[in-house]
């Protein structure tokens, strides 16, 4: 594959107030403990390369309702040639292909002018995207991702992205795709709405992984197909995985600054590679991630979290309250086997009031009999802050109580500190250069093992 040229990073220092607001959102793990069922043990597992592993989108699998699902990714055929884009620079190694996937249950299909339109059933998608128009699917919550299997040396993309300027924060949404399981490629929207995306591929068959990294308040992502070479075919991506995973957080959920290139910028957001994501590969799962920089669980005066789960899109930058035309969202289109609620860090900023240990387990308390309700199925687990020391040992405290006397034995709660022999994280190694408070990619490896062990412990997988 083409080498890409290198695009500019920016790197810009925050106020100090917007600054450590930014340092006070993320979430991890470490011990688990649900309804007194004490604590699991066991050294992480060892991490594997996860492959392309895939998701859902909002929907189902046929063209009439819903949303098309995602599976772990095929074998591919065909060495990638010269790849074209706006813009952009080799970002590390690409997801490997995931093992088998010679095919699925749908037929190849030449479509039409080679249009591949959004809502092809060959099309996969990870992440929640709305429906509303099926020949135009929205993405505003970030990570997501769509998957292709495709014939031909040329592939072009139809995009719109909103393009939202946030001055030193850098303007728009950033991408990534990899074709063949190589390396990923930067790919920098303008204000176009077609792009050539490939050419110069072997005439064979290839398999994209196209990837939105950023979160939602770079705006929106309207997707409106693919277009192949004349007569060239669209291919089914390969059979679904057997698990979902979805993670409701903040900044580390996100993977805030995680490439280590610059502060809060995005360039240097990558939430495919937050441990939510990572977490789903090593277990062979769909994944789907709700993720806000600064988000916050029980504060609804500054970047609250809670008002926009149930919503299609989510936050703009340091809006508080979903728009009226944010449509609701329907939780039937995604039921995830793990639910990982990964808020509270923030709530306990010391630029907030101190928080009555009442209140907190009894607004804890009502949103996870929510999502109960929402996911009737789903083993839920509360990963508590996992920055050490005060304030956030009270935050552990509550969220523990929350859990412990909640009377759901699917609920467990997560102290993601660890011990001084065996910490999660070591510091300054698995965090971003001079902020002690967002892992690295290095750092969010490390989360995803110890949530793995976590979760095959737990449900037995």
């Amino acid at each position: 594959m083409a080498h890409l040229p290198g695009e500019s990073v920016m790197n810009p220092l925050r106020t100090r107030r917007v600054f450590r607001h930014g340092l006070s959102l993320l979430l991890c793990v470490t011990s688990l403990s649900g309804l007194g069922c004490g604590t699991t043990s066991g050294a992480p597992a060892t991490p594997g390369d996860g492959g392309t592993s895939a998701a859902t989108g909002a929907g189902g699998t046929s063209a009439a309702a819903g949303t098309t699902a995602m599976s772990s990714a095929s074998g591919a055929a065909g060495a990638a040639g010269s790849v074209n884009n706006s813009g952009g620079a080799s970002t590390g190694a690409g997801g490997a292909g995931g093992a088998g996937g010679g095919g699925g249950t749908l037929p190849p299909v030449v479509p039409p002018n080679g249009q591949v339109d959004a809502d092809d059933a060959h099309l996969q998608y990870f992440g929640r995207w709305s429906v509303s128009d099926p020949k135009a699917r929205v993405a505003s919550w970030g990570p997501v991702a769509i998957k292709l299997r495709f014939e031909g040396p040329s592939l072009k993309l139809k995009l719109v992205d909103e393009q939202l300027n946030l001055a030193d924060e850098g303007t728009g949404n950033r991408y990534q795709f990899s074709v063949d399981g190589g390396d990923f490629q930067l790919f920098s929207p303008t204000s176009a709405s077609e792009y050539q995306l490939l050419s110069g591929l072997t005439d064979a068959v290839h398999e994209l992984l196209f990837v939105r990294r950023t979160e939602s308040k770079w705006g929106t992502t309207t997707f409106a197909g693919f277009e192949l070479g004349a007569g060239k075919q669209v291919l089914d991506a390969g059979p679904m995985p057997a698990h979902r995973v979805e993670v409701f957080g903040d900044s580390i959920s996100a993977g805030l600054a995680n490439e280590n290139t610059g502060y809060y910028t995005n360039q240097s957001e990558n939430g495919y590679l937050a441990f939510g994501p990572v977490l789903a590969r090593k277990l062979g799962a769909e994944w789907r991630v709700e993720a806000r920089g600064g988000g916050s669980f029980y504060n609804d005066f500054y970047l609250p979290m809670i008002p926009f789960f149930d919503r299609a899109f989510g936050p703009a930058n340091l809006q508080n309250a979903p728009a009226a035309q944010n449509p609701q969202w329907s939780f039937a289109a995604f039921q995830p086997d793990v639910f990982i609620l990964a808020l509270g860090t923030n709530d306990f900023s010391d630029m907030y009031p101190h928080i009555d240990q009442t209140a907190y387990v009894s607004k804890y308390q009502g949103f996870l009999r929510q999502l109960r309700a929402d996911y009737p199925a789903a083993a839920i687990f509360c990963l508590a802050p996992f920055k050490p020391g005060a304030p956030w040992d009270e935050a552990r405290k509550y969220i523990t109580l929350a859990v412990s006397s909640l009377g759901d034995s699917r609920v467990y709660a997560i102290d993601p500190v660890g011990t001084g022999a065996d910490p999660w994280l070591e510091s300054p190694a698995d965090y971003v250069t001079g902020d002690a408070y967002h892992p690295n990619l290095q750092g969010h490896e490390k989360v995803a093992v110890r949530l793995e062990t976590i979760v095959r412990q737990t449900l037995g997988w």
